[in-house]
């Protein structure tokens, strides 16, 4: 009869460490389905930032080409090369509000 308690004892022990375990497996599977989703979600942003920054890339390259028609127009040299002494510096707050007084060549070009 002991013997038969001991039995009874130690299969219910290993049914509470299957649910426990079972409880585990569950806990991980719901872990890695969330990584996966984030890794996903990861993927899908940064292919959205590598198109978002070809699209800069050349959207800067067109800007550069048309800076460089303008040094062009303005200074009566080459598309490609502006005249040589010629600086290009950031714009202030003047030249963007009065942009066509800023274009004439200034004495220094001629």
């Amino acid at each position: 009869m002991q013997n038969t308690c001991q039995v009874v004892q130690l299969i219910s022990a290993i049914a509470e460490g299957n649910k426990d375990q079972a409880q585990g497996i569950n806990q991980t599977n719901r872990a890695v389905a969330q990584m996966d989703q984030v890794t996903q979600s990861n993927a899908a942003n940064s292919e959205g930032s590598a198109s978002a920054s070809e699209e800069l890339t050349a959207q800067a390259e067109e800007m550069n080409r048309m800076v460089r028609e303008l040094i062009a127009m303005v200074t009566g040299g080459s598309a490609s090369c502006p005249p040589s002494g010629t600086r290009v510096t950031r714009l202030s707050r003047t030249r963007l509000r009065n942009p066509i007084a800023w274009l004439r060549p200034s004495k220094s070009f001629l």
